[in-house]
């Protein structure tokens, strides 16, 4: 009796226990890229540092087989929380006001994604940097976590292509695009090539190959030849296949070559990074980013032609189930059909130089050195896809994207091109010329003489505006050609005539804001707020505009 009585007693205290540290997720499936669902918590008493945190659970397991062991603090670029297993986002208790030490049980709604697994929320103790796992939730199912996902283009070698990229969980060997110019008839098929990266694949194992792991499926990418250029014609089109079935369909605007005539309309972004409406943290924090994304799906949903990022895109480094979230937040402003190009920046590239051949020797990449980037994002390079400078024409406008990372001296590879390029652009078919790039060559009144090395070039070449990121503001500097005319203003103002190459930060898309470098008399324009930028450009008039995220107006513009 006393034994029973005693197994009564433990079995009872265990109960408590259990009902005095739970955390639950309701609904308890969901269908679709994204979903929201309240997560409810109770924490115990005597302890502190409560979070919640979401994760991918194995296939065919459940969440007790996720690693949500304590690890030591890691280094740069890694940050906490210090778990076994990267999460794909966490959420202090405190965010939610009513939360105390009488008040132990709270919910919150938080934003789900399908990153092609089931999902879990752990409850922790202790803190971002000494995490204790408390309780699991029940498994969130993701209904359709094998379908096609995350579809997007880019603008392709020739004027009469488009690449479609698209990913899935498995191979099928099936994977295709079919397309044409009425949504009831796609007739024409174009198979698509598969393939994947592993850890193996990254230049460095952790935190990439290791704790930040989270497996990145399959991608697909099928090009579509031989289409009008009159940038009139609407393509209609479906990626996957009969196995895990078919996207909805999509469609976007036939391209245009060089075309003096045409009205193009182009929106640039730089440094952005994955949040989501829901108060979570991400690893590497950019508050403002989905901000910036509604701004952008406003404007591509008003017939904006394409979209340039110039690098940082989803400050993943290492920590790979962000990409995940930054594909989720982003897949409505692909669906617009506005091809999506972008260059690298230091936190998709950089790593030791012996390792990763970049110029600058710094850890940015955590490991990554581009791997996850260039499979996600094709590039219209023709050399190899690692080389990520490229151009072409889109109506009145030569666009050059150009990699700061990887070294631009005259004996390069890539200075070559540079020069090549400009030499060949006939200015009667294409008046505007833009160059992209990530790093800047001019920081308030700081030059870096290393991506200087190219500005002769720009001068000669009386290029219309060199465009960067790298820096987390807006800034916009005079007209000037420091190797023709020096450094000083050709022109105070911004407006009228060509006089000079001005230069533009526009680095402010979502990454924590930087403070201002000493800025000198050149300095137009600079604000310290999330946003984004836009350009429109004709024949004759090129109209570059500055938005703020928080507001989402106009803060300034200039017109050449």
């Amino acid at each position: 009796v006393g034994l029973r009585l005693m197994r009564t007693l433990l079995l009872a205290c265990a109960a408590a226990a259990a009902a005095a540290q739970s955390v639950t997720v309701t609904p308890e499936s969901f269908k679709g890229s994204k979903t929201v669902s309240t997560v409810t918590w109770t924490f115990p008493e005597g302890k502190d540092g409560c979070f919640v945190a979401t994760f991918s659970v194995p296939d065919k397991g459940t969440p007790a087989d996720i690693n949500a062991t304590a690890i030591p603090p890691q280094p740069y670029p890694a940050t906490s929380p210090w778990l076994a297993t990267a999460p794909l986002h966490y959420l202090e208790c405190n965010m939610n006001k009513s939360f105390s030490p009488s008040e132990p049980t709270a919910s919150w709604n938080l934003d789900l994604i399908n990153a092609r697994f089931d999902l879990a929320v752990g409850l922790f103790a202790g803190g971002l940097d000494t995490p204790e796992l408390l309780a699991w939730s029940n498994m969130v199912t993701v209904e359709d976590k094998a379908s096609y996902m995350h579809g997007k283009l880019a603008r392709w070698q020739q004027d009469d292509q488009m690449m479609v990229h698209f990913q899935s969980k498995s191979l099928s060997g099936k994977a295709a695009v079919r397309y044409g110019f009425n949504a009831s008839s796609l007739t024409k098929v174009v198979p698509a090539t598969s393939r994947s990266y592993s850890r193996d694949d990254l230049c460095h194992p952790s935190p990439g190959a290791t704790w930040g792991w989270h497996d990145p499926g399959y991608f697909h990418r099928a090009l579509l030849s031989g289409l009008p250029t009159d940038g009139k014609t609407k393509v209609f089109y479906q990626y996957g296949d009969d196995v895990f079935g078919w996207s909805p369909v999509l469609s976007f605007t036939a391209t245009l070559g060089a075309d003096p005539s045409a009205t193009v309309n182009v929106i640039l972004v730089a440094d952005k990074g994955v949040s989501f409406n829901d108060s979570s943290s991400f690893h590497w924090a950019e508050p403002q980013a989905w901000m910036t994304a509604r701004g952008m799906e406003e404007h591509a949903k008003a017939g904006y032609n394409m979209i340039l990022h110039a690098g940082d895109i989803a400050y993943a480094t290492g920590i790979e189930v962000k990409w995940e979230a930054f594909e989720t937040e982003m897949d409505k402003v692909y669906q617009t059909g506005a091809p999506y190009m972008v260059g690298l920046g230091n936190h998709e590239q950089d790593w030791s130089t012996e390792e990763a051949g970049t110029y600058y020797d710094s850890k940015d990449s955590g490991g990554e050195c581009g791997v996850p980037t260039v499979h996600r994002f094709p590039v219209p390079s023709k050399t190899s896809e690692h080389d990520v400078w490229y151009s072409f024409n889109y109506g009145p406008v030569h666009y050059l994207m150009w990699d700061t990372e990887l070294d631009c001296g005259p004996s390069s590879a890539q200075y070559k091109f540079i020069k090549q390029d400009l030499e060949a652009v006939d200015r009667k078919a294409t008046p505007w010329v833009i160059v992209f790039g990530h790093r800047p060559i001019y920081t308030g009144n700081d030059r870096d003489e290393h991506l200087g090395q190219i500005e002769p070039l720009l001068d000669e070449h009386h290029v219309t505006l060199s465009l960067y990121g790298h820096v987390h503001n807006s800034q916009v500097w005079c007209p000037f050609e420091r190797y023709s005319n020096g450094t000083k203003c050709a022109s105070k103002t911004l407006n009228g005539p060509y006089t000079g190459v001005i230069h533009s930060v526009i680095g402010n898309a979502g990454q924590t804001l930087s403070k201002f470098p000493n800025l000198d008399d050149r300095t137009i324009f600079h604000a310290y707020e999330h946003g984004y930028s836009t350009m429109t450009a004709n024949s004759t008039h090129l109209t570059f505009r500055y938005y703020a995220d928080v507001t989402d107006t106009l803060h300034f513009d200039f017109t050449v």
